[in-house]
């Protein structure tokens, strides 16, 4: 685990991502609370609020397509 430490992240895309909220909201907590690793997820944002604001709790960086 040291280089994703250092050096490294998790970037969850896709398709959407946040089709599937659940799996990709424990991805990226355990990401960041178990493993201490960088995460960011690209997304069009189109969900609900509730299910973005759960999701973006666990991500450092948020990579919007328009």
């Amino acid at each position: 685990m040291k280089f994703y430490v250092r050096s490294g992240g998790l970037t969850v895309g896709g398709g959407e991502p946040l089709t599937q909220p659940e799996f990709v909201k424990e991805l990226l907590r355990r990401a960041k609370e178990e493993y201490f690793i960088h995460t960011a997820i690209e997304t069009s944002l189109y969900a609900p609020t509730e299910v973005v604001k759960e999701v973006l709790k666990y991500v450092d960086y948020i990579f919007v397509d328009i």
